[in-house]
């Protein structure tokens, strides 16, 4: 085992003082997914955001042996998914040895490579479970180091931390590749991942930050996108957070990875279901404001650009043919597309009970989850995410538009959006079970949205499909008398 020099950043005093400051280097350090903080004799990294959690995990023991435990909504049902997949992860791969092939790992030349294999137990099984254990000390924590509104806000600043140092890398890297600066980023991908950099997409540059690819990139771009997105919108350093999603938005365009254009795509298709549902159900007078002026600028901005460049619209249908269109007749998409299919069989296989997590691989969270764990085990993770950022979600709804986060309600409603924007990444192009550090610290903070059902009965009834006298604008969310 060999730490490397980043590990040293687990001695500033400060992080074993204040939960506050363990919690911000922990999701910070999320945004280096190919940073290692230590290196074990066979050469696998444990990412540094993995170490930086040490302190988070030491102040929320201290905490639960000084105030006695805490178990945050969704918990119990992560636990019992944890159970489930150990379960089917031990017998599933033995009572079916042989009898169906699966995607896995197997050894290629001087590397390793995704290939087809009869089923039987292998070292990803070992893995996967881990992280999966991991992820539930992670919600746990989250959940008991923010038991108040003060440290509730202050995780949202952490997330804007996160956020502005996820694009002050990126601005380094977009330098290098488009100006000639040094590349002052060789030294952080230390964890021996493959590192795509390079190559262009209808004349824009791959970018990949401080991750090993262009698509996990995206995907954490996205997931900051829709936190400082909903920081803005709830009023939480408004300025900040909106130049943070504007910066994320734009990084995440210029990205040209397949993952971050469809996420961003069915998030916000989520976001337009939502806000036509509650139009028809609630309807309000209509008010033009901030969106619909900063949408017609952007309308103005892009055909005056056409205008000026006709080459633009080349461009831009070039690389949407690349990323979009084009993508399932590549050989990545072709091949994609048959590990979804090969999930699919060992789902069917195995009665739905599933292969185990970490025996087989997709191109897809929710086939992922059906071939890994089943049935079972996909009710269990939908339990989980209704009790988590559904909990947040609905708590949000219930708060009346303009009113005091008292409460510290806008980083549980932040972090519930940042999970809905890690699953439209991941039902694009995840192949593994796990969903990363960011995801489960942001549905730990998620369980700790306040109660909806208080803010509910205070609300006076009225017919649903009453036209109110009163009521935020659906554009601007600001209260207007008719």
């Amino acid at each position: 085992m060999t730490p490397t020099p980043f590990l040293a950043l687990l001695a500033w005093p400060g992080l074993w003082r204040s939960p506050a400051q363990a919690m911000a280097l922990a999701l910070v350090c999320c945004a280096f997914g190919a940073t290692a903080g230590v290196l074990l004799g066979s050469g696998s990294p444990v990412l540094l955001s993995v170490c930086a959690m040490l302190p988070v995990l030491w102040h929320a023991a201290r905490s639960t042996l000084r105030d006695g435990p805490v178990l945050p909504p969704g918990a119990p049902a992560l636990a019992a998914l944890l159970g489930w997949a150990l379960l089917v992860t031990l017998f599933v791969p033995r009572l079916f040895e042989g009898s169906t092939e699966v995607i896995g790992i197997v050894p290629r030349g001087t590397g390793i490579a995704n290939d087809l294999v009869p089923l039987a137990a292998q070292r990803g099984n070992l893995n996967q479970l881990a992280y999966l254990g991991f992820a539930l000390l992670a919600v746990l924590a989250a959940a008991r180091l923010l038991d108040s509104p003060q440290r509730r806000a202050r995780f949202a600043d952490a997330l804007l931390a996160m956020t502005g140092v996820h694009l002050f890398v990126t601005l380094l890297q977009a330098l290098y590749l488009y100006a000639g600066a040094p590349n002052l980023l060789d030294g952080l991908a230390n964890a021996g991942y493959a590192i795509h950099l390079g190559g262009s997409i209808g004349g824009l540059k791959r970018l990949s930050g401080g991750f090993a690819e262009p698509s996990g990139f995206a995907a954490f771009t996205l997931v900051a996108h829709a936190v400082c997105r909903s920081l803005a919108r709830q009023g939480h350093r408004a300025p900040l957070a909106s130049a943070l999603s504007a910066g994320s938005l734009a990084a995440l365009l210029l990205s040209t990875s397949t993952t971050g254009y469809v996420g961003l795509a069915l998030l916000y298709a989520g976001y337009g279901a939502v806000a036509a549902g509650r139009a028809l159900l609630q309807p309000r007078q209509l008010r033009l404001g901030t969106a619909a002026a900063l949408g017609w600028a952007a309308c103005v901005v892009a055909v005056t650009a056409l205008l000026l460049w006709p080459g633009l619209l080349d461009g831009i249908l070039g690389l949407a043919e690349r990323t979009l269109f084009g993508k399932l007749d590549s050989a990545s998409g072709q091949e994609r597309n048959f590990w979804n299919a090969r999930a699919w069989i060992s789902f069917t296989d195995t009665f739905g009970l599933g292969v185990g997590v970490g025996s087989t691989r997709a191109s897809s969270f929710l086939l992922v989850l059906l071939s890994n764990v089943g049935i079972v085990g996909t009710a269990l993770f939908a339990l989980f995410l209704w009790q988590t950022a559904g909990r947040a979600l609905r708590s949000g709804a219930s708060r009346p538009a303009g009113a005091a986060d008292a409460s510290g309600s806008a980083a549980p409603i932040a972090a519930a959006h940042g999970m809905l924007a890690g699953l439209a990444a991941a039902s694009v192009s995840a192949t593994v079970f796990d969903l990363g550090l960011l995801f489960y610290l942001l549905a730990g903070a998620a369980s700790c949205a306040p109660a909806a059902v208080a803010a509910r009965r205070a609300r006076p009834a009225s017919h649903p499909l009453a036209s109110p006298s009163t009521g935020p604008s659906l554009w601007t969310g600001a209260h207007h008398v008719r």
